[in-house]
């Protein structure tokens, strides 16, 4: 509101510039807390304080594929319209709220005389905006401290959890 983030999650995207990876914070083998991110082109681990990082990277990965695959079978008309070249990538897209595209106007056909004295009808083109809404789409989940714990426990890389996202999204 008024320029400043409200709530945690969005104070955590307005600090890393809206990279996502900000809220996927991953226990590394030493056991200190990391995140993900893009630094002159190249993907590092960068280590971050006070945080709550409760899933492993491969965990995230896992849990991330699962909710790809999940998506995927709803996606398919998103899929065939990227695939014929129908998509529009908007640079610092949480940042935006609306497309804002300009329609021009034809103008008439030129005047053709012998006599370049002779005035033309005059024209000019008129420009017209238009804003097309950005929507967020977004689902909110959590896993409570008692399913990772037993996840870990038995060294399993959310592999339930995995398969009960497929099944809910086929639901």
């Amino acid at each position: 509101m008024n320029g400043q983030a409200s709530g945690q999650v969005a104070s955590t995207l307005l600090q890393n510039g809206f990279d996502v990876s900000a809220l996927r914070p991953w226990v590394g083998q030493d056991g200190r807390g990391y995140i993900s991110r893009m630094e002159a082109g190249k993907l590092i681990a960068a280590p971050v304080q006070n945080t709550t990082a409760t899933l492993r990277k491969e965990e995230w990965k896992a849990l991330d594929l699962a909710v790809v695959m999940a998506a995927k079978e709803r996606l398919r008309v998103v899929a065939d319209l990227r695939g014929a070249g129908l998509a529009y990538n908007i640079p610092n897209g949480m940042g935006k709220t609306v497309l804002e595209t300009e329609s021009v106007s034809d103008i008439t056909t030129a005047r053709i005389t012998m006599d370049p004295s002779v005035q033309s009808e005059g024209d000019r083109p008129e420009y017209e905006l238009t804003a097309l809404p950005l929507p967020v789409i977004h689902k909110d989940f959590h896993f409570n401290a008692r399913q990772v714990a037993k996840t870990k426990a038995e060294s399993r890389k959310l592999r339930a959890i995995d398969r009960k996202l497929s099944k809910e999204s086929h639901q």
